[in-house]
């Protein structure tokens, strides 16, 4: 699951992921990803979603998700280097990687891999 509200990085996330083999399913709307989410918790392998967006936040979606299935891994993006995200909020969401946007397929792809691995 990609969440964003800028719906140009939810495209380039989506071609970025669907190129590297994965099945994404990407939402504009914090709000609309919390309710698919809710309605089918075991579609999905991994939220990848900003942490600043209107409606719902990437960590209350983040959190919503956790309550839910509490061991899907949460990759965070954000397009602030000096985002107040703690690591004990992190850790309390199952955040396994806080990445800088933009991001780079290649880096995209690794960070990825890397949490899908692990999970």
């Amino acid at each position: 699951m990609v969440v964003d509200d800028d719906a140009a990085i939810v495209y380039m996330l989506e071609m970025m992921l669907d190129g590297l083999g994965y099945v994404v399913e990407a939402f504009s709307s914090s709000v609309d990803a919390a309710t698919a989410f809710a309605s089918d918790p075991d579609r999905y392998d991994l939220l990848l979603t900003d942490l600043a967006m209107p409606g719902m936040s990437g960590a209350e979606l983040a959190e919503r998700v956790q309550g839910i299935r509490p061991q899907l891994p949460v990759v965070v993006l954000t397009g602030f280097a000096g985002d107040s995200f703690s690591a004990e909020a992190g850790e309390h969401l199952n955040v396994k990687r806080v990445l800088i946007k933009p991001v780079s397929m290649d880096v995209l792809a690794v960070e990825i891999k890397a949490v899908l691995g692990a999970a």
